[in-house]
């Protein structure tokens, strides 16, 4: 008899944020004989192995998009079963305008833009340098030019805000606005 095998977390349409650390877990048996392991995968890609109870294992860093998830029990005979499979949503954001490290001369237009992976739908993305608001767009596409931008180093960001409540923060991007940009007067 084959064994039987659940997974339990994370429960089917869970919602993550991009980067985020999920708990994968199974329940596993065996009627006849013993479960000698429980493999996690993420389509037909391995994620690990858990060879004792609690059939446990730690997804790190987890990149944005939508995944399907399942578990497969190998019992004490070489038998093996899959689990229904669950699927999750894991929203990220990203600037995809302007390029890291980026250099322009003062004042400056930035433009800035984002892509945003989601299942339910963006409500809004906020553009940032550091703390301050830039600008918020409500429709795709999310972009917005920053103009008359004086001298400075900016850390830019973008914040994704979903129809569930998710919110979500992209890595930054850092711009350079220099009024001698080739630094010939350094």
């Amino acid at each position: 008899i084959p064994p039987s095998v659940t997974l339990t977390n994370p429960v089917n349409n869970a919602r993550f944020v991009a980067g985020t650390n999920i708990n994968l877990g199974a329940s596993a048996s065996d009627a006849d004989g013993t479960v000698a392991r429980v493999e996690f995968f993420s389509g037909s890609t391995s994620l690990g192995v858990a060879t004792t109870a609690p059939y446990t294992l730690l997804w790190t860093n987890v990149p944005s998009g939508a995944w399907a998830l399942t578990a497969c029990a190998t019992d004490s005979s070489g038998l093996v079963s899959t689990s229904a499979e669950v699927n999750i949503m894991v929203a990220g954001i990203a600037l995809t305008s302007p390029t890291n490290n980026l250099v322009l001369t003062a004042p400056a237009s930035v433009n800035l833009s984002a892509a945003v992976t989601d299942n339910v739908g963006i409500t809004q993305v906020q553009f940032f340098s550091g703390a301050a608001s830039l600008g918020i767009v409500t429709g795709a596409p999310y972009s917005l030019v920053w103009t008359n931008v004086p001298s400075g180093v900016y850390a830019l960001t973008a914040v994704g805000t979903d129809s569930g409540g998710l919110v979500f923060t992209s890595g930054v991007v850092n711009v350079i606005v220099d009024t001698d940009p080739n630094n010939t007067d350094r």
